[in-house]
């Protein structure tokens, strides 16, 4: 993998990395990926590793009995591709979940179901502090009809070093914060002209509440065009700040209208969702 962004001024920022994915035996693998990033902004001599991200993830593929995916990242303080982006930089991470998967009764409308452990932990490279934890279990269910769906219960940990900035004048103020939530999917099947997914997230976020409710409405013209839409609804609130005379609630409608989309033939449904961390 090579990419490349060049401008007339001669600066430059390129990325180049290698991928494998080995069959270890039976449903066992391990993939590796491993880039890095030079631009004329840095010095040379900056540690390879410092520009540099590594992923190690060692897998047990399938849907029925015992699973596990565990992976192992670290990316570096000035690791930066110029064509993309990460949400977080000089970190190392590592997860991402243990499952136990079983099939539904020959007359069961279950296709299949699955329980999982959900875990995963971001560390500062700068320091080696938690920055980011969560833990979590979650239920993911298939019905032979062709819908889906997951249900989940996740504990997170945050610690913010500086003020998380929030529209209307809202923030989060430096520090450490435990909090819970709990989250819902589900699909109507892809079979269906017309079908619909919804979703949910409620509970406690850093000091305060939080409630996000979406849904995806689609409708199938041909095999070769999909009309679909999506609605948002987000809304959070600080009540212990508000009996202390602090700015009002944060609420965020996001709409995105009728859009169409052309494919060769109609999507074909995943084969099952979860609440794991890539």
């Amino acid at each position: 993998m090579l990419t490349s962004r060049d401008n007339s001024a001669g600066n430059f920022s390129r990325a180049y990395g290698i991928d494998g994915i080995f069959r270890i035996w039976g449903d066992d693998y391990l993939e590796v990926n491993l880039s890095q990033t030079i631009s004329d902004a840095l010095p040379e001599a900056i540690p390879p590793a410092d520009k540099a991200h590594l992923r190690i993830k060692f897998q047990r593929r399938g849907t029925v009995g015992g699973l596990f995916d565990f992976s192992l990242t670290r990316s570096g303080a000035h690791y930066a591709p110029g064509m993309g982006f990460q949400a977080r930089n000089d970190f190392t991470r590592f997860g991402n979940r243990i499952s136990y998967g079983i099939l539904g009764a020959e007359n069961s409308a279950l296709y299949q179901a699955k329980a999982n452990l959900d875990f995963s932990a971001f560390y500062r490279n700068s320091d080696g502090k938690l920055e980011t934890g969560n833990l979590g279990v979650s239920l993911d269910l298939n019905w032979k009809a062709g819908s889906f769906g997951n249900l989940r219960l996740v504990v997170k940990f945050e610690d913010l070093p500086d003020t998380l900035r929030l529209p209307e004048d809202q923030f989060v103020p430096p520090g450490a914060y435990r909090f819970a939530e709990l989250g819902g999917f589900y699909a109507m099947p892809f079979s269906l002209l017309i079908r619909a997914e919804v979703n949910f997230t409620l509970g406690p976020w850093y000091d305060g509440l939080w409630l996000t409710v979406g849904a995806g409405p689609s409708w199938t013209v041909s095999d070769h065009i999909r009309l679909s839409g999506q609605y948002q609804f987000t809304t959070a609130s600080f009540p212990d700040r508000e009996r202390l005379g602090s700015p009002t609630p944060i609420n965020s409608r996001e709409r995105v209208l009728p859009g169409s989309s052309a494919a060769a033939g109609r999507a074909q449904p995943p084969a099952g969702v979860g609440a794991g961390v890539p």
